[in-house]
């Protein structure tokens, strides 16, 4: 969970260039803060110290698809793609000091025989 006392930066919402749908941005420091819009579920929160101090002011885009087939990631025999593919972009910071958190929207009805399994890369 956030502290309370970090404010949320502004957030730019725009519709994605083919193949995403949608693509939210915003500038954080190492105070941390939270990616998100009221046109997508999908949520990113950076905790405080995730972003360098060397990292005053560092845009972090998120691009939402909602058909991840078109990409080279394939579901596995008999899978399905439960959520939409999301490209989280940070130009210029190679990695976070901190694990960061994805919440990603799902169409799963929970049933005990299934297997989920979670596709990303570094």
């Amino acid at each position: 969970m956030l502290h309370p006392s970090v404010l949320d930066p502004q957030v730019t919402v725009k519709p994605g260039t083919n193949p995403y749908w949608i693509e939210m941005s915003g500038y954080f420091g190492p105070q941390g803060g939270t990616l998100s819009c009221d046109q997508s579920d999908v949520v990113l929160e950076i905790p405080p110290g995730a972003i360098p101090a060397s990292h005053p002011r560092q845009l972090i885009t998120v691009k939402v698809s909602l058909t991840p087939s078109i990409f080279s990631v394939e579901a596995e025999k008999g899978g399905l793609f439960l959520s939409p593919l999301v490209d989280c972009e940070s130009p210029g910071l190679k990695r976070f000091k901190k694990d960061v958190i994805v919440k990603l929207p799902h169409r799963a009805h929970l049933r005990p025989d299934w297997q989920f399994l979670v596709h990303y890369t570094d």
